[in-house]
């Protein structure tokens, strides 16, 4: 077991957010990162771009029939008060994207609908990400004219009155435009991920201990706040 010092639980959450997406993309040649914007003072990312490598639809033709691409960009923001419960993890697509739940115009373009409260408490950003990539790959999407209602009825209509009839997509049969596994499967033993043992406050600030190792391949990561 290791236990890591931090001045602030802010910085903690975004010590152990960095190590978990490093270890997402270490385990997926589907998905990318890029560090945007780091803390002034820990540089500690706070801004991610993510790249998605999967099969999704991002227009329609005259005629209804889908355009696809298999590059896909977000953008993912961690604002000064995450992980208060009423400062969730900002996110938006910035390449096109024709999903019933994400915004394909303006002036909300690329805002992609999920719930992300959860993600400010225990759940991590690489649980956020697999969802937004799934979404992409259209295992997952809400298309129903009911609550909580799609973020782009416009979509939401063509899915249910193309996409779904023509058999492009269906979750009730579990059709999805890409239905590959974002993650390769790993050996268990060599598998490496962040598992928060105890959280406690010292004189020293905010004590995080976690199982080792935090990052797979991330021996020369190191982490000084004094």
């Amino acid at each position: 077991m290791s236990t890591v010092k931090y001045k602030n639980p802010r910085d903690t959450r975004l010590a152990i957010e960095y190590d978990r997406v490093v270890a997402l993309c270490n385990r997926s040649s589907k998905i990318a990162f890029k560090v945007l914007h780091e803390t002034r003072a820990t540089k500690l990312p706070d801004e991610y771009e993510i790249t998605f490598r999967v099969k999704s639809i991002v227009s329609v033709n005259p005629d209804g029939s889908p355009i696809y691409s298999d590059l896909h960009k977000l953008k993912l923001s961690l604002p000064p008060r995450w992980p208060a419960a009423d400062s969730p993890p900002e996110y938006y697509m910035l390449t096109e994207t024709w999903h019933p739940n994400i915004k394909s115009d303006e002036p909300y373009k690329g805002h992609v609908c999920i719930n992300s409260k959860a993600i400010s408490g225990y759940e991590g950003l690489d649980d956020l990400i697999i969802r937004i990539g799934e979404l992409l790959q259209y295992k997952n999407y809400l298309a129903e004219d009911k609550p909580p209602y799609p973020e782009d009825p416009y979509v939401a209509s063509w899915v249910r009155e193309y996409a779904e009839p023509n058999r492009i997509v269906s979750m009730k049969d579990g059709i999805a435009v890409d239905d590959s596994d974002l993650l390769e499967a790993v050996d268990e033993k060599s598998q490496s991920f962040v598992t928060v043992n105890s959280v406690q406050q010292t004189s020293n600030g905010i004590e995080f201990s976690f199982d080792e190792p935090v990052a797979k391949n991330n021996d020369d990561i190191s982490f000084d706040f004094s």
